[in-house]
């Protein structure tokens, strides 16, 4: 056995633990070859750059794959409460109060006045077809009464009348427009989805055209909107948009439209047309098409952009429309259009369009127009009445002025106007008949004309005899 000098031994046990601390280094710095690895286990490689590549994968959840479920709720926003209750609210016949000691006015005399069942202000009245019952139309609601006993039963809405059709029933759209509500036999009828009103209704916001039911020849009602025609068949309301009635639509930022329309008598027949508004004036239409009961065709009227603000089916079954200050006439056996045009005016001064127009129980159409200077100034408005070719000035009025005029039973003229109301006698002479502030007024079936004036929100219901006794 060689013995070493300590000296030596000392050399290569240094030498000894170099080279391991060296193997060591080498382990540290070589590739992964699955072993543990110590940089892990002692902490000595940088933590930031290993922290992104951990947390990036358990971030990931399998519960977003969840949440598409929430998209079912929104269904339930038709918001039914503004509609009609679904019950009218019985009155008893004492909360009727007569006025024995209101004063008549004219020919008029106070019949009631109403006290605790007031549907608001008072915006309509209305008598019933076989005239038992009038019907009054507020803000708020409506009330049934019966004059000969007082019985009254009314029904809170928010919401627009649309008048009643031939069997009496009462035509209702709440504010959303999601449903149409009727009242016949004082309960009320929704009619929503499941009933055809699959679209909420809007009514047109223009400064002539107004929306109410009409009635169809064959017992249907039409309603037109300001973008679509609707027809109730009794059961069913149909939706015709606009564009499936081949009526144009602007579509225009500042553009009201509302459209017209007119049943045909004895059949399934309509015509429908529309009129554009823009800061108040008429600028044109969609033109006027005609339903033949299965699909809407051409009606052949000679204007194809007209402005259409008024539409109406005679007695006789001839249809009439205005179209700027023309009245033009259809006749089913012939199948053309005739135009009527006003009397002429000097040459610095022009009609504006045709406010509106009613039929009178002789055949007379008589329209309401407007004169204006040539800049546009109103001046006067002249109410005509048109027998054949004969156009006749029946009324002169002030020029922003409001009248309506109809026809009584026995075939002579009255004019609503503000604050009175007049009768136009056999010798061509308007007599007043009461100056009063009245709200709303009817003319009933028999020989009778109502008012409404809402005294300190308390109204008053007024009835006059035809023939007018002075």
């Amino acid at each position: 056995m060689r013995v070493y000098p300590a000296s030596l031994l000392t050399l290569l046990t240094r030498l000894t633990a170099a080279l391991a601390l060296l193997l060591l280094l080498a382990g540290c710095a070589g590739p992964d070859d699955g072993s543990a690895d110590l940089s892990v286990t002692l902490d000595l490689r940088p933590s930031a750059t290993e922290t992104a590549t951990v947390t990036a994968t358990p971030t990931v959840t399998p519960t977003p794959t969840v949440t598409p479920t929430s998209t079912s709720t929104p269904r339930p926003t038709r918001t039914p409460t503004s509609a009609p209750t679904d019950t009218a609210t019985p009155v008893p016949a004492g909360t009727l109060t007569p006025t024995p000691l209101q004063k008549p006015a004219g020919p008029f005399k106070a019949v009631l006045r109403l006290e605790e069942i007031t549907p608001g202000l008072v915006t309509d009245i209305y008598v019933l077809p076989d005239g038992s019952q009038i019907l009054l139309a507020g803000t708020f609601g409506m009330t049934r009464i019966d004059p000969e006993t007082l019985d009254a039963f009314s029904a809170r809405y928010w919401g627009n009348s649309l008048g009643i059709d031939r069997s009496g029933t009462a035509w209702a759209l709440p504010l959303s427009g999601a449903v149409a509500a009727a009242w016949q036999e004082n309960a009320w009828r929704e009619y929503g989805r499941y009933d055809g009103w699959v679209l909420p209704a809007s009514l047109p916001q223009t400064p002539v055209t107004s929306s109410h039911i009409v009635d169809g020849g064959d017992g249907t009602l039409w309603l037109a909107t300001a973008s679509d025609v609707r027809r109730f068949d009794g059961r069913y309301w149909h939706i015709f948009p606009a564009t499936s009635t081949g009526i144009g639509l602007p579509y225009k930022a500042g553009v009201e439209t509302a459209l017209t329309v007119a049943a045909g008598a004895g059949s399934q027949e309509a015509w429908a047309g529309s009129c554009n508004w823009r800061s108040g004036e008429p600028i044109g239409g969609g033109g006027l098409r005609y339903f033949d009961g299965r699909r809407w065709l051409d009606s052949g009227f000679p204007q194809r952009s007209a402005c259409i603000l008024s539409l109406q089916t005679a007695p006789d079954g001839q249809v009439w429309a205005a179209s700027g200050s023309s009245l033009w006439r259809f006749d089913p056996v012939g199948g053309a259009w005739q135009e009527y045009s006003p009397p002429g005016l000097p040459e610095s001064q022009h009609y504006s369009p045709i406010l509106e127009f009613i039929f009178g129980p002789q055949g007379q159409v008589c329209p309401l127009l407007r004169v204006e200077e040539g800049d546009g100034r109103p001046i006067r408005q002249i109410r005509y009445c048109l027998e054949g070719q004969i156009w006749q000035a029946v009324r002169e009025l002030p020029a922003l002025a409001h009248q309506s005029l109809r026809f009584a039973p026995d075939g002579s003229l009255l004019s609503f106007e503000e604050d009175r109301v007049l009768h136009l006698q056999a010798d061509g002479v308007w007599v007043p008949l009461v100056e009063m502030d009245y709200a709303a007024f009817s003319v009933g079936p028999g020989a009778d004309i109502w008012l409404v004036n809402q005294v300190e929100s308390r109204p008053v219901i007024w009835q006059a005899e035809i023939p007018l006794s002075e």
